[in-house]
């Protein structure tokens, strides 16, 4: 399954120790954790988010989820999703796809997009937990089954073992894994066994990972089935669509 990613045109990216993979995770939850910004801001970052399905480096994403909901029986089909933000999907839902029900269960820590999500679809839920605890639910707090989880640009601010274990609770959970994220490195291509990371935002000195997203699959008994690069908004490459589906 070949990807055909620019790398010229690329982020920056390469092994890295654990101990800075180990670094670079605490920066990334520092990030969102008890962000300090002020009320202007803290609006203006929920009220952009609505819309980042409607961007064209992801509006594809969604149409892939409707597509799969619109299939399902019986419906409504169960839709989980790691990182939700302020779910940017059922916006997409209601103004795309009024007609296809959908029962949406979103992770997500930062408590001004819960408090959005709550408001403004209250049919939704939402579930206060970052990614580690997520791996660490019981069934019974997150009941199965679901037709699809899926993550936006989630797992590659994960430490490559929360992320996997992050895709191993999701395999408990779902019967596909449909993620919109970093491919460069899902098949290994640039290492399969130690933390690879990319500068993402170079002024900052923000980093994110890249996963090998096959391995973690394999492990918990998925299959990967398909790779769709778009070129971010950014003008780089490297982000696009994989999804997953149990091996059997």
């Amino acid at each position: 399954m070949p990807i055909d990613i620019n790398l010229v045109s690329s982020f920056q990216m390469g092994t890295i120790q654990p101990e800075q993979a180990d670094r670079i995770y605490e920066m990334l939850l520092n990030l969102w954790k008890d962000r300090d910004v002020d009320e202007a801001q803290e609006r203006y970052v929920v009220e952009s988010y609505r819309r980042n399905f409607f961007r064209e480096d992801r509006r594809f994403v969604a149409e892939a989820i409707v597509d799969i909901c619109r299939g399902h029986e019986p419906k409504p089909a169960r839709v989980l999703e790691m990182g939700c933000a302020n779910a940017p999907l059922l916006h997409f839902f209601k103004e795309v796809a009024p007609e296809v029900p959908v029962e949406f269960v979103g992770i997500e820590p930062y408590k001004p997009f819960i408090a959005d999500v709550n408001e403004l679809f209250p049919e939704a839920t939402m579930v206060d937990a970052t990614a580690e605890q997520f791996a660490e639910f019981t069934e019974a707090e997150c009941p199965p089954p679901f037709r699809l989880f899926t993550a936006t640009v989630a797992l590659c601010m994960m430490h490559p073992r929360v992320a996997q274990a992050c895709i191993g609770k999701a395999a408990e959970l779902c019967d596909e894994i449909l993620l919109y994220d970093f491919v460069v490195n899902t098949m290994g291509g640039i290492s399969a066994t130690e933390p690879v990371a990319f500068i993402w935002k170079p002024e900052i000195k923000q980093f994110y990972f890249a996963h090998c997203f096959e391995s973690y699959f394999q492990a918990c008994g998925f299959r990967l089935v398909d790779i769709q690069p778009r070129v971010h908004e950014s003008g780089k490459h490297g982000f696009g669509m994989i999804r997953a589906v149990r091996a059997d």
